[in-house]
């Protein structure tokens, strides 16, 4: 064999390798995005809007509780959820339902991170929250690494779970929720997506005027119970 052979040889080879990685890789990209739409198509089909009344509804996804709420003054949003992920489609249904873009404030019931999570997604809502729950916030987030191995865990551990159970059951529906609600988390944490903190704090008990939520116009806001949660009254 020539030189000159052996040149045409070896390009035609790299020719036919790289043919193969580019075929290979524009599949491969296919198949991820079809599994990102089915994925995406699932999660919004199993998130569940409750009308509380002609000014409330709660969302409901898994073990995310989200409860919206519009005002005179502008949409309350009662806990954030545990991602931004989740959230960014909590808020678009909200935005359709009220049909505003107005969000005034989120009022975070308690420092576990499935009610703030979601607290970015709002730029231009004031997050409310304990005074002591900044610090909690603060604890939580102090050693990212491990928050990544913790939700990559339960991410496997649900993972385990769907693949135990039979497909388009209940329990089936249910693993899946909870391993996507961790998975959007563990996206958040390997982004470092910065958590927007409580902006305006209490100790004891708040009271925020908006216009119209009852009688008194008022949210009013209380600390009770040994889990130091806020309670809410009067919203109706």
């Amino acid at each position: 064999m020539t030189n000159r052979q052996a040149i045409i040889q070896h390009l035609l080879f790299v020719a036919i390798f790289l043919c193969s990685i580019i075929t290979f890789s524009c599949s491969n990209a296919q198949q991820k995005t079809a599994e990102t739409i089915d994925s995406d198509h699932i999660i919004d089909s199993l998130i569940v809007v409750k009308k509380v009344n002609d000014k409330a509804i709660l969302l409901l996804f898994g073990s995310d509780a989200v409860t919206a709420v519009n005002t005179n003054e502008g949409i309350v949003v009662i806990d954030a959820g545990i991602s931004t992920g989740l959230t960014s489609k909590y808020r678009r249904i909200i935005e359709n339902e009220f049909q505003s873009n107005d969000f005034a404030y989120v009022i975070n019931t308690h420092s576990h991170s499935d009610h703030y999570g979601g607290n970015s997604v709002f730029q231009e809502a004031k997050i409310i929250g304990q005074e002591d729950g900044l610090e909690e916030i603060s604890q939580q987030r102090a050693n990212p690494g491990n928050t990544k191995k913790r939700i990559a865990g339960i991410v496997e551990d649900y993972e385990l779970k769907l693949q135990e159970r039979e497909i388009n059951t209940e329990a089936w529906y249910d693993a899946f929720t909870q391993k996507m609600r961790y998975y959007f988390a563990l996206k958040d944490a390997e982004m470092k997506i910065p958590i927007k903190q409580p902006e305006l704090t209490f100790s004891d008990s708040l009271q925020i005027d908006m216009g119209d939520v009852n009688k008194n116009g008022m949210i009013d806001i209380l600390v009770g119970g040994g889990e130091k949660e806020v309670l809410l009254f009067e919203l109706r």
